[in-house]
């Protein structure tokens, strides 16, 4: 059995700064004496699986535009300070009224402060 793990897993070594010079060999000699025959096992890249030009998805906040994430936060925050103050555990089927109605007072609220737009086409009009 120890023989199996040896095969697959290298033999642990400590690391060249504990390490005695003369009883531990180079890195570069360490890759000399590996089996070239099998392939080494690399890491996948991060994100593989989603090209970086793939279209965003509108659950995350970079798929809208500024004046939004920005609301968005705020409602974000909004919802956190309702969580923490109100109800610890919300329940999605009973409590999702809540939360929409933190949404819209809060998309009320930054509309009314000066300056503050929220781009067309992202909702549907509370008003």
């Amino acid at each position: 059995m120890v023989e199996d793990h040896r095969a697959r897993n290298r033999a642990m070594r400590p690391p060249n700064i504990l390490a005695d010079d003369a009883a531990v060999p180079d890195v570069e000699d360490q890759f000399e004496n590996e089996d070239d025959s099998e392939p080494s096992t690399q890491r996948a890249l991060r994100h593989s699986k989603t090209p970086r030009d793939a279209e965003r998805k509108a659950t995350t906040l970079r798929y809208y535009p500024p004046g939004w994430q920005a609301m968005l936060e705020m409602a974000k925050n909004s919802m956190r300070k309702h969580v923490a103050l109100v109800n610890a555990f919300p329940q999605r089927d009973r409590d999702l009224k809540d939360a929409t109605l933190i949404l819209n007072n809060t998309m009320t609220e930054y509309l009314r402060i000066e300056g503050n737009i929220l781009e067309p086409g992202y909702f549907v009009s509370p008003f």
